[in-house]
């Protein structure tokens, strides 16, 4: 914890001296000691909502974002909490739907919660977004990739919406160099129409793969009520695709790959961070790669030492979703409390210039709000994703 320890005690110094004029502390009469005594005296509670599947086809997502959520919570609570406040969490389930989510949101508004940390699913998220912007809150969503969710329909900036994951077109371009990297230059490229997600990705392979040279071979969909893929199937035969691109999330993964390999399929898969799960098919998926921002293998001494606590927490390794969430709440507390007040519009514009130390490496947030950070690619080995 001892770059949480740098970063809490410098942003405390920094709201110090932003307020000195307003004579609520001086810079040399103030220590770290002194601010946190001030902070045990209060009694007031801060309230976050975690809007996430919490039941539905990406439930396994909401569970992590829940535990990733609370984890960061605790810590902060830990240590004397937020602006003298604790920090409590209000969890709604979202489904990964979009009237769901937008439920949800506007639940929030109702109940004056000044931010939300959500959803996973981009369609969700594109529901909850204009609700937050329209009433003032902080949303940061931790997974929702898709371009739009921070965007206004005449491309400016939503002020108030933010992510900690790239987009779809950085990780789906990533995914085509990677591609044409291993000489695969015949690609079948699949989604589902019905997914903000799967089709924004898809449409970001597709573009990259075919400047760069690649040739697509095959593009068609699915719904995502689909059990049987047996038709799709038999056209990534007949196409003899080097590959076959899948952006969706693992409940869809799983079957359409499993049904792939019964069936004789020799494409490798590809996908995106949706794969990222504690549920994906490691038999089925064996020899696939797909993009993400985190993984629990990487080297770094605040990525492992972070692991190990999690594992002691929760008796199980971290995935994608509750690193990413862990990271999304972690940053919305850092930025209130430099703020120095539980202000959304101050806040937001403290999210806008900050210089985050990140669990998942350096966090700047560009222009749209979207994250500068590297890609990570996996492959499924041994029935598990590796680094």
């Amino acid at each position: 914890m001892g770059y949480r320890h740098w970063i809490k005690g410098f942003i405390s110094l920094m709201m110090v001296l932003s307020t000195v004029f307003s004579g609520i502390e001086t810079a040399s009469a103030f220590t770290r000691s002194d601010y946190f005594q001030t902070k045990s005296q209060a009694q007031a509670t801060l309230k976050i909502a975690l809007l996430a599947p919490i039941t539905g086809p990406a439930a396994a997502f909401g569970a992590s974002s829940q535990k990733g959520a609370q984890m960061a919570i605790d810590e902060w609570n830990a240590e004397g909490g937020v602006l003298g406040n604790s920090v409590a969490l209000e969890i709604k389930d979202t489904q990964c739907d979009p009237t769901a989510a937008a439920d949800a949101a506007n639940a929030v508004v109702s109940e004056d919660i000044h931010y939300i940390i959500g959803e996973v699913c981009s369609s969700a998220s594109l529901s909850i977004a204009q609700i937050a912007e329209d009433n003032h809150i902080v949303q940061i969503t931790p997974l929702s990739t898709n371009p739009r969710v921070t965007l206004n329909d005449d491309d400016t900036t939503k002020q108030f919406v933010f992510r900690a994951c790239f987009i779809d077109a950085y990780q789906g371009g990533m995914m085509a160099k990677f591609a044409l990297d291993n000489n695969w230059t015949k690609a079948f490229v699949l989604h589902d129409p019905s997914s903000a997600y799967s089709t924004e990705l898809a449409a970001a392979f597709r573009d990259a793969y075919d400047d760069a040279g690649g040739a697509i071979v095959g593009d068609d969909s699915y719904q995502s009520s689909d059990t049987d893929f047996t038709t799709l199937i038999d056209s990534i035969k007949t196409s003899q695709a080097d590959i076959v691109y899948l952006p969706d999330y693992s409940n869809i993964a799983n079957p359409f790959l499993a049904q792939a390999r019964a069936s004789g399929v020799s494409a490798t898969f590809l996908g995106g961070d949706g794969w990222d799960s504690g549920d994906l098919d490691g038999t089925a998926t064996e020899g696939s790669y797909f993009t993400t921002h985190f993984s629990k293998d990487d080297n770094h001494l605040t990525v492992h030492k972070w692991v190990s606590q999690y594992v002691t927490k929760y008796n199980q390794d971290p995935d994608l979703s509750a690193a990413l969430t862990y990271e999304a709440v972690d940053i919305l507390l850092t930025a209130i409390q430099s703020a120095g007040a539980d202000d959304p519009s101050l806040v937001k514009d403290i999210l806008a210039g900050l210089d985050f130390n990140s669990l998942t490496g350096s966090l700047t947030f560009d222009a749209q709000h979207n994250p500068n950070k590297p890609v990570i690619i996996k492959q499924v080995q041994g029935n598990s994703p590796v680094f």
